[in-house]
Protein backbone atom coordinates (compact mmCIF):
# COMPACT_ATOMS: atom_id res chain seq x y z
CA UNK A 1 0.00 0.00 0.00
CA UNK A 2 1.19 3.45 -0.88
CA UNK A 3 2.27 5.84 1.86
CA UNK A 4 0.24 8.85 2.27
CA UNK A 5 3.00 11.33 1.13
CA UNK A 6 3.17 9.51 -2.64
CA UNK A 7 -0.59 8.93 -3.26
CA UNK A 8 -1.10 13.13 -2.60
CA UNK A 9 1.95 14.38 -4.43
CA UNK A 10 0.64 14.63 -7.88
CA UNK A 11 -2.30 17.16 -6.08
CA UNK A 12 0.15 18.92 -4.50
CA UNK A 13 1.99 19.09 -7.42
CA UNK A 14 -0.82 20.48 -9.47
CA UNK A 15 -2.15 23.50 -6.84
CA UNK A 16 0.76 25.75 -7.49
CA UNK A 17 1.83 27.10 -4.27
CA UNK A 18 5.53 27.18 -3.88
CA UNK A 19 5.78 27.04 0.08
CA UNK A 20 3.60 23.80 0.25
CA UNK A 21 5.11 21.88 -2.64
CA UNK A 22 8.26 22.66 -1.53
CA UNK A 23 7.60 21.11 1.84
CA UNK A 24 5.85 18.33 0.34
CA UNK A 25 8.88 17.39 -1.68
CA UNK A 26 10.67 17.66 1.78
CA UNK A 27 8.25 15.08 2.91
CA UNK A 28 8.87 13.01 -0.14
CA UNK A 29 12.61 12.97 0.30
CA UNK A 30 12.10 12.08 4.44
CA UNK A 31 9.54 9.15 3.34
CA UNK A 32 12.51 7.96 0.80
CA UNK A 33 15.02 7.85 3.35
CA UNK A 34 12.68 6.35 6.30
CA UNK A 35 11.38 3.74 4.23
CA UNK A 36 14.74 3.33 2.05
CA UNK A 37 14.43 -0.72 3.11
CA UNK A 38 11.15 -1.63 2.25
CA UNK A 39 9.89 -3.23 -1.31
CA UNK A 40 7.48 -0.59 -2.30
CA UNK A 41 10.29 2.04 -1.99
CA UNK A 42 10.11 4.97 -4.80
CA UNK A 43 12.42 7.20 -6.08
CA UNK A 44 11.29 10.96 -5.08
CA UNK A 45 9.79 12.43 -7.92
CA UNK A 46 11.29 15.24 -10.03
CA UNK A 47 9.04 18.48 -9.30
CA UNK A 48 7.90 21.37 -11.58
CA UNK A 49 7.85 25.06 -10.69
CA UNK A 50 4.48 25.92 -9.75
CA UNK A 51 2.61 28.17 -11.14
CA UNK A 52 -0.20 29.88 -8.47
CA UNK A 53 0.22 31.64 -5.58
CA UNK A 54 -2.64 30.84 -3.72
CA UNK A 55 -3.90 26.68 -2.97
CA UNK A 56 -7.39 26.14 -2.42
CA UNK A 57 -8.27 25.22 1.34
CA UNK A 58 -8.32 21.88 0.48
CA UNK A 59 -4.89 21.63 -0.82
CA UNK A 60 -3.83 23.04 2.86
CA UNK A 61 -6.27 20.74 4.90
CA UNK A 62 -4.77 17.69 2.84
CA UNK A 63 -0.81 19.02 3.18
CA UNK A 64 -1.96 19.28 7.29
CA UNK A 65 -3.14 15.46 6.90
CA UNK A 66 -0.09 14.46 5.26
CA UNK A 67 2.55 16.16 7.78
CA UNK A 68 0.18 14.68 10.89
CA UNK A 69 0.42 10.83 9.17
CA UNK A 70 4.02 11.21 8.24
CA UNK A 71 4.88 12.40 11.57
CA UNK A 72 2.85 9.20 12.59
CA UNK A 73 5.06 7.17 10.89
CA UNK A 74 7.93 8.57 11.44
CA UNK A 75 7.14 7.98 15.23
CA UNK A 76 6.14 4.42 14.14
CA UNK A 77 9.68 3.88 12.72
CA UNK A 78 11.30 5.08 15.25
CA UNK A 79 9.44 2.60 17.81
CA UNK A 80 10.76 -0.39 15.81
CA UNK A 81 14.23 0.76 15.74
CA UNK A 82 14.38 1.19 19.26
CA UNK A 83 12.62 -2.16 19.53
CA UNK A 84 15.55 -4.52 18.20
CA UNK A 85 18.30 -1.42 19.75
CA UNK A 86 19.86 -3.26 22.80
CA UNK A 87 20.82 -0.60 25.41
CA UNK A 88 23.57 -1.57 28.20
CA UNK A 89 24.61 0.09 30.69
CA UNK A 90 28.12 -0.71 32.19
CA UNK A 91 29.34 -0.26 35.85
CA UNK A 92 31.85 -0.56 38.22
CA UNK A 93 34.51 0.39 40.23
CA UNK A 94 38.02 1.73 39.04
CA UNK A 95 40.63 -0.69 37.24
CA UNK A 96 37.88 -3.28 37.05
CA UNK A 97 37.63 -4.34 33.61
CA UNK A 98 34.90 -2.20 31.69
CA UNK A 99 36.65 -1.13 28.90
CA UNK A 100 38.33 -4.34 28.40
CA UNK A 101 34.70 -6.37 28.46
CA UNK A 102 33.19 -3.80 25.97
CA UNK A 103 35.71 -4.62 24.07
CA UNK A 104 35.38 -8.46 24.15
CA UNK A 105 31.25 -7.61 23.54
CA UNK A 106 32.26 -5.36 20.28
CA UNK A 107 34.12 -8.51 19.13
CA UNK A 108 31.28 -10.66 19.42
CA UNK A 109 28.57 -8.16 18.43
CA UNK A 110 30.73 -6.69 15.25
CA UNK A 111 33.31 -9.14 14.51
CA UNK A 112 34.06 -8.23 10.95
CA UNK A 113 34.39 -4.53 12.21
CA UNK A 114 37.03 -5.66 14.97
CA UNK A 115 38.40 -7.97 13.02
CA UNK A 116 39.14 -5.10 10.37
CA UNK A 117 40.61 -3.00 13.25
CA UNK A 118 43.49 -5.36 14.17
CA UNK A 119 46.47 -3.63 12.41
CA UNK A 120 44.90 -0.30 14.01
CA UNK A 121 45.70 -2.27 17.63
CA UNK A 122 49.61 -3.09 16.62
CA UNK A 123 50.88 0.47 17.62
CA UNK A 124 48.86 0.16 21.09
CA UNK A 125 49.89 -2.94 21.83
CA UNK A 126 54.01 -2.35 21.51
CA UNK A 127 53.30 0.99 22.89
CA UNK A 128 52.18 -0.82 25.83
CA UNK A 129 55.16 -3.42 26.18
CA UNK A 130 57.30 -0.61 25.54
CA UNK A 131 56.19 1.21 28.14
CA UNK A 132 56.41 -1.45 30.52
CA UNK A 133 59.77 -2.36 30.04
CA UNK A 134 60.90 1.13 30.31
CA UNK A 135 59.42 0.77 33.77
CA UNK A 136 61.17 -1.68 34.45
CA UNK A 137 64.52 -0.31 33.49
CA UNK A 138 63.58 3.28 35.57
CA UNK A 139 63.55 0.66 38.66
CA UNK A 140 67.32 -0.82 37.35
CA UNK A 141 68.13 2.72 37.94
CA UNK A 142 66.82 4.99 39.50
CA UNK A 143 64.98 2.82 42.83
CA UNK A 144 67.92 3.70 45.78
CA UNK A 145 65.81 1.34 48.26
CA UNK A 146 66.60 -1.63 45.86
CA UNK A 147 69.56 -3.59 45.93
CA UNK A 148 71.85 -2.07 43.81
CA UNK A 149 71.92 -4.04 40.46
CA UNK A 150 75.25 -4.82 38.49
CA UNK A 151 77.02 -2.42 36.79
CA UNK A 152 76.11 -5.10 33.82
CA UNK A 153 72.76 -5.10 34.55
CA UNK A 154 72.47 -1.39 34.60
CA UNK A 155 74.74 -1.02 31.21
CA UNK A 156 72.08 -3.49 29.43
CA UNK A 157 69.08 -0.83 31.07
CA UNK A 158 70.78 2.21 29.82
CA UNK A 159 71.23 0.84 26.52
CA UNK A 160 67.84 -0.44 25.85
CA UNK A 161 66.71 2.88 27.19
CA UNK A 162 67.69 5.09 24.48
CA UNK A 163 66.73 2.32 21.40
CA UNK A 164 63.14 2.79 22.83
CA UNK A 165 63.29 6.04 23.45
CA UNK A 166 62.19 7.02 19.84
CA UNK A 167 60.18 4.04 19.30
CA UNK A 168 58.23 5.48 22.04
CA UNK A 169 57.60 8.31 21.04
CA UNK A 170 57.18 7.42 17.46
CA UNK A 171 54.31 4.84 18.24
CA UNK A 172 52.33 7.64 20.19
CA UNK A 173 52.76 10.11 17.44
CA UNK A 174 50.99 7.30 15.51
CA UNK A 175 47.99 6.85 17.61
CA UNK A 176 47.23 9.75 20.01
CA UNK A 177 44.82 12.23 18.64
CA UNK A 178 46.91 16.07 18.22
CA UNK A 179 45.57 17.25 21.28
CA UNK A 180 46.86 14.35 23.43
CA UNK A 181 51.11 15.01 24.79
CA UNK A 182 53.11 11.86 25.38
CA UNK A 183 54.09 11.39 29.09
CA UNK A 184 57.57 9.98 28.14
CA UNK A 185 58.80 8.73 31.26
CA UNK A 186 55.94 9.11 33.34
CA UNK A 187 55.32 5.36 34.96
CA UNK A 188 53.74 4.13 38.14
CA UNK A 189 53.03 1.08 39.11
CA UNK A 190 48.78 0.66 38.40
CA UNK A 191 49.23 2.55 35.21
CA UNK A 192 52.43 1.13 34.46
CA UNK A 193 51.31 0.30 30.14
CA UNK A 194 48.83 2.99 30.22
CA UNK A 195 48.69 6.40 27.93
CA UNK A 196 45.74 8.96 27.22
CA UNK A 197 44.27 8.29 23.72
CA UNK A 198 41.00 8.53 21.75
CA UNK A 199 38.47 5.76 21.81
CA UNK A 200 38.45 3.20 24.23
CA UNK A 201 37.25 0.61 21.39
CA UNK A 202 38.38 1.55 18.33
CA UNK A 203 41.86 3.08 18.20
CA UNK A 204 43.03 6.24 16.76
CA UNK A 205 45.51 6.05 13.86
CA UNK A 206 47.52 8.28 11.72
CA UNK A 207 47.54 6.75 8.29
CA UNK A 208 50.20 9.30 7.23
CA UNK A 209 52.47 7.98 9.29
CA UNK A 210 52.37 4.18 8.47
CA UNK A 211 56.16 4.54 7.62
CA UNK A 212 57.14 6.07 10.66
CA UNK A 213 55.59 3.33 12.75
CA UNK A 214 57.24 0.67 10.16
CA UNK A 215 60.70 2.13 11.59
CA UNK A 216 59.53 1.98 14.73
CA UNK A 217 58.88 -1.76 14.29
CA UNK A 218 62.38 -2.63 12.70
CA UNK A 219 64.14 -0.76 15.63
CA UNK A 220 61.85 -2.93 18.02
CA UNK A 221 63.17 -6.36 15.90
CA UNK A 222 66.47 -5.03 16.15
CA UNK A 223 66.55 -5.04 19.88
CA UNK A 224 64.20 -7.67 20.88
CA UNK A 225 67.24 -9.58 22.03
CA UNK A 226 68.25 -7.18 24.14
CA UNK A 227 64.85 -6.52 26.05
CA UNK A 228 64.22 -10.83 26.05
CA UNK A 229 67.91 -10.60 27.75
CA UNK A 230 66.81 -7.93 30.06
CA UNK A 231 63.52 -9.03 31.26
CA UNK A 232 64.36 -12.75 31.75
CA UNK A 233 67.77 -12.05 34.03
CA UNK A 234 67.60 -13.44 37.32
CA UNK A 235 68.55 -10.29 38.80
CA UNK A 236 65.74 -8.24 37.11
CA UNK A 237 63.32 -10.82 38.16
CA UNK A 238 64.51 -10.97 42.28
CA UNK A 239 64.88 -7.12 41.91
CA UNK A 240 60.95 -7.42 41.32
CA UNK A 241 60.30 -9.91 43.32
CA UNK A 242 62.34 -7.56 46.26
CA UNK A 243 60.23 -4.74 45.90
CA UNK A 244 56.92 -6.65 45.90
CA UNK A 245 55.60 -5.53 42.21
CA UNK A 246 53.68 -7.85 40.44
CA UNK A 247 53.84 -6.55 37.09
CA UNK A 248 52.36 -9.46 35.43
CA UNK A 249 48.60 -8.54 37.06
CA UNK A 250 49.10 -4.83 35.33
CA UNK A 251 46.75 -4.28 32.52
CA UNK A 252 48.49 -3.88 29.55
CA UNK A 253 50.99 -6.45 30.45
CA UNK A 254 52.94 -8.04 27.01
CA UNK A 255 57.19 -8.67 28.34
CA UNK A 256 55.98 -12.65 28.42
CA UNK A 257 55.35 -12.12 24.76
CA UNK A 258 58.42 -10.03 23.32
CA UNK A 259 59.94 -12.03 20.92
CA UNK A 260 56.41 -12.27 18.86
CA UNK A 261 54.97 -8.72 19.53
CA UNK A 262 58.24 -7.10 18.29
CA UNK A 263 58.29 -9.49 15.04
CA UNK A 264 57.83 -6.98 12.25
CA UNK A 265 55.08 -9.30 10.53
CA UNK A 266 52.95 -9.13 14.04
CA UNK A 267 49.10 -8.98 13.95
CA UNK A 268 47.41 -8.60 17.07
CA UNK A 269 44.85 -11.75 18.10
CA UNK A 270 41.85 -10.66 19.87
CA UNK A 271 43.09 -11.79 23.09
CA UNK A 272 45.98 -9.36 22.89
CA UNK A 273 43.69 -6.51 22.37
CA UNK A 274 41.37 -7.58 25.19
CA UNK A 275 44.86 -6.50 27.01
CA UNK A 276 45.63 -3.39 25.88
CA UNK A 277 45.50 -0.65 28.09
CA UNK A 278 44.45 2.95 27.21
CA UNK A 279 43.97 5.17 29.72
CA UNK A 280 40.01 6.88 29.88
CA UNK A 281 41.15 10.86 31.02
CA UNK A 282 37.49 11.87 30.46
CA UNK A 283 35.96 13.15 33.64
CA UNK A 284 32.75 11.02 36.08
CA UNK A 285 29.62 10.58 33.72
CA UNK A 286 28.73 7.97 31.10
CA UNK A 287 30.97 7.55 27.88
CA UNK A 288 28.66 6.08 24.92
CA UNK A 289 29.92 3.35 22.79
CA UNK A 290 27.61 2.63 19.43
CA UNK A 291 28.21 -1.10 17.94
CA UNK A 292 26.46 -1.68 15.05
CA UNK A 293 25.13 -5.91 15.08
CA UNK A 294 26.80 -8.38 12.94
CA UNK A 295 26.34 -11.82 12.33
CA UNK A 296 26.70 -14.37 13.32
CA UNK A 297 24.20 -12.82 16.03
CA UNK A 298 21.38 -12.99 14.62
CA UNK A 299 19.20 -11.62 17.21
CA UNK A 300 21.68 -8.69 16.76
CA UNK A 301 20.06 -6.77 13.85
CA UNK A 302 19.98 -3.40 15.62
CA UNK A 303 22.87 -1.72 17.22
CA UNK A 304 23.93 -2.09 20.88
CA UNK A 305 24.35 1.42 22.79
CA UNK A 306 26.71 0.87 26.02
CA UNK A 307 26.71 3.64 28.25
CA UNK A 308 30.56 3.17 30.50
CA UNK A 309 29.47 5.00 33.70
CA UNK A 310 32.93 6.15 35.85
CA UNK A 311 31.55 7.17 38.30
CA UNK A 312 30.81 5.87 41.71
CA UNK A 313 26.72 4.65 41.69
CA UNK A 314 26.07 7.00 44.84
CA UNK A 315 22.52 8.66 46.04
CA UNK A 316 23.70 11.96 45.11
CA UNK A 317 24.43 10.82 41.54
CA UNK A 318 20.83 9.36 41.06
CA UNK A 319 19.77 12.61 38.90
CA UNK A 320 22.35 12.37 36.11
CA UNK A 321 21.38 8.46 35.90
CA UNK A 322 17.60 9.10 35.10
CA UNK A 323 17.95 9.93 31.15
CA UNK A 324 20.05 6.57 30.53
CA UNK A 325 17.83 3.89 32.55
CA UNK A 326 14.75 4.49 30.37
CA UNK A 327 14.62 1.72 27.95
CA UNK A 328 17.64 -0.14 29.51
CA UNK A 329 18.35 -3.88 28.04
CA UNK A 330 20.61 -4.95 30.86
CA UNK A 331 23.14 -3.41 33.78
CA UNK A 332 26.53 -5.11 33.49
CA UNK A 333 27.90 -4.52 36.74
CA UNK A 334 31.83 -6.12 37.31
CA UNK A 335 33.12 -6.70 41.00
CA UNK A 336 37.08 -7.14 40.82
CA UNK A 337 37.49 -9.98 42.84
CA UNK A 338 40.92 -10.12 42.19
CA UNK A 339 41.43 -6.94 44.18
CA UNK A 340 40.39 -8.29 47.22
CA UNK A 341 44.07 -7.28 49.26
CA UNK A 342 44.61 -3.91 47.13
CA UNK A 343 43.43 -0.24 47.74
CA UNK A 344 42.91 2.43 45.98
CA UNK A 345 42.24 7.03 46.43
CA UNK A 346 39.46 8.13 45.09
CA UNK A 347 39.09 12.20 45.66
CA UNK A 348 41.65 11.82 48.36
CA UNK A 349 39.63 8.84 50.33
CA UNK A 350 40.92 5.64 50.61
CA UNK A 351 38.81 2.94 48.89
CA UNK A 352 39.15 -1.01 48.99
CA UNK A 353 37.89 -1.92 45.91
CA UNK A 354 35.97 -5.13 47.15
CA UNK A 355 34.17 -3.96 49.44
CA UNK A 356 33.51 -0.54 47.39
CA UNK A 357 32.16 -2.81 44.72
CA UNK A 358 29.72 -4.45 46.87
CA UNK A 359 28.61 -0.96 48.27
CA UNK A 360 27.99 0.09 45.28
CA UNK A 361 25.67 -3.40 44.06
CA UNK A 362 23.71 -2.68 47.30
CA UNK A 363 22.58 0.93 46.09
CA UNK A 364 21.90 -0.99 42.34
CA UNK A 365 19.44 -3.39 43.76
CA UNK A 366 17.28 -1.08 45.93
CA UNK A 367 17.32 1.75 43.66
CA UNK A 368 13.56 1.65 41.84
CA UNK A 369 15.09 3.73 38.44
CA UNK A 370 16.34 0.10 38.18
CA UNK A 371 13.48 -1.95 39.41
CA UNK A 372 12.31 -3.61 36.19
CA UNK A 373 15.68 -3.45 34.24
CA UNK A 374 17.66 -7.20 34.14
CA UNK A 375 20.79 -7.14 35.91
CA UNK A 376 24.36 -9.10 35.31
CA UNK A 377 26.69 -9.09 37.96
CA UNK A 378 30.45 -10.28 36.33
CA UNK A 379 33.20 -11.42 39.09
CA UNK A 380 36.38 -10.87 37.35
CA UNK A 381 39.94 -11.37 37.14
CA UNK A 382 39.37 -14.34 38.20
CA UNK A 383 42.92 -15.57 36.46
CA UNK A 384 44.51 -13.33 38.76
CA UNK A 385 42.49 -14.67 41.83
CA UNK A 386 44.00 -17.69 41.17
CA UNK A 387 47.55 -16.22 40.86
CA UNK A 388 47.50 -14.62 43.75
CA UNK A 389 45.73 -17.50 45.95
CA UNK A 390 48.00 -20.15 44.56
CA UNK A 391 51.19 -17.59 45.47
CA UNK A 392 49.65 -18.40 49.24
CA UNK A 393 48.06 -14.51 49.92
CA UNK A 394 45.10 -15.22 52.18
CA UNK A 395 41.66 -14.04 51.33
CA UNK A 396 40.38 -14.58 55.20
CA UNK A 397 42.85 -11.99 56.19
CA UNK A 398 41.91 -8.83 53.99
CA UNK A 399 38.10 -10.40 54.09
CA UNK A 400 37.28 -11.04 57.54
CA UNK A 401 34.02 -12.38 56.97
CA UNK A 402 35.16 -15.25 55.09
CA UNK A 403 36.25 -16.52 58.27
CA UNK A 404 38.08 -20.51 57.95
CA UNK A 405 36.67 -21.27 54.86
CA UNK A 406 39.66 -22.57 52.24
CA UNK A 407 41.74 -20.11 50.70
CA UNK A 408 40.84 -21.73 47.39
CA UNK A 409 39.61 -20.24 43.79
CA UNK A 410 36.64 -21.93 43.45
CA UNK A 411 35.53 -21.76 47.08
CA UNK A 412 36.09 -18.06 46.96
CA UNK A 413 34.01 -17.77 43.80
CA UNK A 414 31.44 -19.31 45.68
CA UNK A 415 31.45 -17.16 48.78
CA UNK A 416 31.21 -13.77 45.96
CA UNK A 417 28.70 -15.19 43.94
CA UNK A 418 26.21 -16.12 47.01
CA UNK A 419 26.94 -12.49 49.07
CA UNK A 420 25.68 -11.09 45.17
CA UNK A 421 22.62 -12.52 45.54
CA UNK A 422 21.90 -12.19 49.07
CA UNK A 423 22.15 -8.68 48.50
CA UNK A 424 20.30 -8.78 45.79
CA UNK A 425 17.64 -10.86 47.68
CA UNK A 426 17.48 -8.23 50.76
CA UNK A 427 17.61 -4.67 49.01
CA UNK A 428 15.55 -5.17 45.39
CA UNK A 429 12.60 -3.03 45.79
CA UNK A 430 8.76 -4.58 44.61
CA UNK A 431 8.38 -4.64 41.42
CA UNK A 432 5.43 -5.04 38.76
CA UNK A 433 8.14 -6.76 36.53
CA UNK A 434 10.15 -9.87 37.39
CA UNK A 435 13.74 -8.76 37.42
CA UNK A 436 16.12 -11.68 36.15
CA UNK A 437 19.57 -11.17 37.66
CA UNK A 438 22.65 -13.45 36.31
CA UNK A 439 25.91 -13.47 37.61
CA UNK A 440 28.92 -14.82 35.88
CA UNK A 441 32.52 -15.46 36.80
CA UNK A 442 35.07 -14.22 34.41
CA UNK A 443 38.53 -13.18 32.92
CA UNK A 444 37.52 -10.38 30.64
CA UNK A 445 40.64 -10.88 28.45
CA UNK A 446 39.54 -14.32 27.09
CA UNK A 447 37.70 -14.13 24.40
CA UNK A 448 35.53 -17.46 25.13
CA UNK A 449 34.42 -16.16 28.68
CA UNK A 450 32.52 -13.45 26.99
CA UNK A 451 30.22 -15.89 25.33
CA UNK A 452 28.53 -16.09 28.84
CA UNK A 453 27.76 -12.63 28.79
CA UNK A 454 26.17 -12.55 25.46
CA UNK A 455 24.13 -15.14 26.49
CA UNK A 456 22.97 -13.43 28.86
CA UNK A 457 22.21 -10.17 26.88
CA UNK A 458 20.40 -12.49 24.60
CA UNK A 459 18.00 -13.84 26.73
CA UNK A 460 17.40 -10.08 28.35
CA UNK A 461 17.09 -8.88 24.75
CA UNK A 462 14.49 -11.82 23.87
CA UNK A 463 12.65 -10.91 27.02
CA UNK A 464 12.61 -7.50 26.16
CA UNK A 465 11.00 -7.67 23.30
CA UNK A 466 8.30 -10.46 24.88
CA UNK A 467 7.15 -8.04 26.88
CA UNK A 468 6.91 -5.25 24.55
CA UNK A 469 4.45 -7.25 22.31
CA UNK A 470 3.34 -7.98 25.57
CA UNK A 471 3.56 -12.00 25.23
CA UNK A 472 5.43 -11.60 28.78
CA UNK A 473 4.41 -9.75 32.34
Amino acid sequence: MESPVWALLPELQNSGNSDIWSLAAQLSVLGDAKTANQPHQRAPISLPPPTSPHPPRIWRNNLSRVIDESLVLEAELRRKKELYNVKIIVLGTKNCGKTTLLKGIRSMYAPKAFYAEREAWRPVIRLNLVRSINYVIGLVLENPQSSTPSPELKRSAMKIASELREVEETLFSCIAPPEMILQAGWYRLGSVAEFSSGNLLVPFRREHMREEEERASRLLSACVSDMQEFWTANETQQLLEELEIELKTQPGFFLDDLQRICDEDYLPTTSDILRTRVHNSSTNGPEKHEIAGEPPFSWASGSLTAYEMKGAFTTSERAQWAQFVDDVTCLIFLIPISAFDEIYYENDILMHPLEQSFKQWRAICSNRLLASVSLTVCLTKIDILRQKVQSGKQFSRFVTSYLDMPNEAAAILSYASEKVKSIYRKSSPGSKYRRELTVARICATNPHNIASIMTALRADVVRSILQECQLLP
